[in-house]
C-alpha cells in the first residue's frame, strides 16, 4: 500500500468514526430531552413526545404478520383473524383471507385514497368488490383517518403505540383537567407515570424515553367499574437506532365490582422484515378497477403510454414524409425521351 492510499484510509476511517460518534451524541442529546420532559410531569409536554412517537411509528418501512383474537362483549365468543401489513412512508396496506373460503380482503390507505376491496373466493364467483373508498387526501393528513377506520383492530397498523380505538396520545389529549401525579424514570431506562383527570385515573410503563411503548398499563374510569389493563411484549432489538419490535399485546377491561370479563383483545406479532410493498398496491386498478379522477397512472403504464405516444408520433411524421414524396413525384413533369 503507498503512503498515499495508506493515507486515503486512515483519512476515511477518522471521518466514519466523527460521523458515528456524531450520531450518538445526537441521539444521546435527544434522549436526554425526552427523559427531561417525561420526568417534568408537563402534560403537553408528555402528550407531544407521545404523539411524535406515534408518527414516527407511522411513517417507517416495514412489513410483518399479525394475529388477532377479540372477544368484544361478554357473552360473545372470540374471533381470531390473520393479517399480513405493509408499511411504506406513511402508506399502508394490510391483507386478510379466509382460510375456508379463499376470500380476500384488501385495506390500502396512501395519498392516492383510501378503500376496502373484497375478493370472494372461486366457489362464490372470484369477484371483486369495492366495499369502502376515501378520496385522495394529503397523507400528511390520513393518519387521523386511518385510524378511525380500523377501530378495535388499531393494534395491527399501530403495534408499538396503538390500543383498541385511539393511541395513549389520543386518550391523554381528549382528557380534561388531566395531570401526571407521578413522572419518574426508573433504574433501568423505564418511564413510570401516573395520572388523573376529570374521568379517569391510572398508570402506565413505558420502555424509555426514547422509545416510548407503553409495556404495562391500568386505567378505572370513576363514574363505572370498568378497568382496563393492557401489558405489550417487546422483542430483544435487532439495532440500537432501530424502533423496538412488538412480539404480543393483551388488552382486558373488566367489570370490577361483579369481577366479568368485559372484553379481551390479544394481537400477537411475527415475521418482520424491513420491505416496501409495490407502489401499485395502492391503486384501485391493481385490484381491475378504475382508478378515482386525479390518481396519476402507474409508472409502468405511464411508461407505456409515453412509449406508445412517441410510436404513434413517429408513425404519423414517417406518414407525413411519405405523403410529400408521392405528391411531389405526382407533380413532377414526366421526363422526354430524345427522338420522339
Amino acid at each position: 500500500m503507498t503512503e498515499k492510499s495508506r493515507a486515503f484510509c486512515i483519512a476515511a476511517c477518522l471521518g466514519l468514526t466523527l460521523i458515528l460518534v456524531s450520531a450518538a451524541s445526537v441521539a444521546r442529546s435527544e434522549g436526554q430531552d425526552s427523559a427531561v420532559a417525561f420526568k417534568s410531569g408537563d402534560v403537553q409536554a408528555i402528550i407531544a413526545q407521545l404523539r411524535e412517537y406515534e408518527r414516527k411509528e407511522f411513517q417507517q418501512t416495514l412489513k410483518y404478520k399479525t394475529s388477532s383474537v377479540l372477544m368484544s362483549r361478554p357473552d360473545a365468543q372470540s374471533v381470531e383473524e390473520t393479517f399480513e401489513v405493509s408499511c411504506w412512508k406513511g402508506r399502508h396496506l394490510v391483507e386478510t383471507r379466509d382460510p375456508k373460503t379463499g376470500a380476500k380482503t384488501v385495506f390500502a390507505g396512501s395519498e392516492y385514497g383510501q378503500f376496502r376491496v373484497d375478493e370472494t373466493g372461486k366457489e362464490q364467483g372470484g369477484g371483486t368488490k369495492l366495499s369502502r373508498y376515501v378520496a385522495p387526501e394529503d397523507i400528511a393528513k390520513a393518519q387521523e383517518t386511518v385510524k378511525k377506520g380500523f377501530g378495535v383492530r388499531l393494534p395491527l397498523l399501530l403495534p408499538l403505540t396503538g390500543m383498541p380505538r385511539e393511541t395513549w396520545s389520543d386518550f391523554f389529549g381528549k382528557q380534561t383537567r388531566l395531570k401526571f401525579t407521578l413522572a419518574r424514570e426508573q433504574a433501568n431506562g423505564n418511564i413510570e407515570l401516573a395520572f388523573e383527570s376529570e374521568m379517569f385515573s391510572g398508570s402506565l410503563t413505558l420502555l424509555s424515553a426514547s422509545n416510548p411503548v407503553a409495556l404495562r398499563s391500568s386505567r378505572s374510569r370513576k363514574n363505572a367499574p370498568w378497568v382496563t389493563t393492557t401489558e405489550r411484549v417487546i422483542l430483544p432489538a435487532q439495532q440500537a437506532a432501530a424502533m423496538p419490535r412488538c412480539a404480543k399485546l393483551e388488552v382486558v377491561m373488566q367489570d370490577a365490582v361483579k369481577n366479568r370479563l368485559m372484553m379481551r383483545a390479544t394481537y400477537k406479532f411475527s415475521d418482520y422484515v424491513v420491505e416496501a410493498p409495490s407502489e401499485n398496491a395502492f391503486r384501485l386498478s391493481n385490484y381491475g378497477l378504475p382508478d378515482a379522477e386525479g390518481v396519476p397512472l402507474p409508472s409502468g403504464r405511464r411508461r407505456v403510454w409515453i412509449w406508445l405516444a412517441s410510436v404513434a408520433a413517429g408513425l404519423f411524421l414517417l406518414a407525413g414524409v411519405l405523403r410529400y414524396v408521392i405528391l411531389r413525384r405526382r407533380a413532377s413533369p414526366a421526363p422526354t425521351v430524345p427522338g420522339t
